[in-house]
């Protein structure tokens, strides 16, 4: 399986809505001390990440809100577990 890893809260959301698995997972970027949204690359991701930076994509502004504030709960509660078990 690849996997597509994005910072960018907005996009991730975006994915998210369009119906492409976000893995429950975070990690850490290389480049940057952030950490990252990790989604499943499958057909078409591209495509669609073209649609979004392109200003071309039609979502509904709650649906994407709603997208936007869960995958943000996703992320801080990995970043939580993850401090948890490092803690035991």
């Amino acid at each position: 399986m690849k996997l597509l890893t994005t910072d960018d809260t907005a996009l991730a959301a975006y994915l998210h809505l369009k119906g492409v698995r976000f893995i429950h997972g975070t990690i850490k970027t290389e480049e940057k001390k952030r950490r990252a949204f990790v989604f499943d690359e499958e057909d078409g991701i591209y495509k669609m990440i073209d649609e979004f930076y392109s200003r071309s994509a039609m979502v509904t502004p709650l649906d994407f809100q709603e997208a936007r504030s869960q995958i943000t709960k996703w992320l801080k509660n990995d970043i939580t577990n993850s401090i948890k078990i490092k803690k035991d």
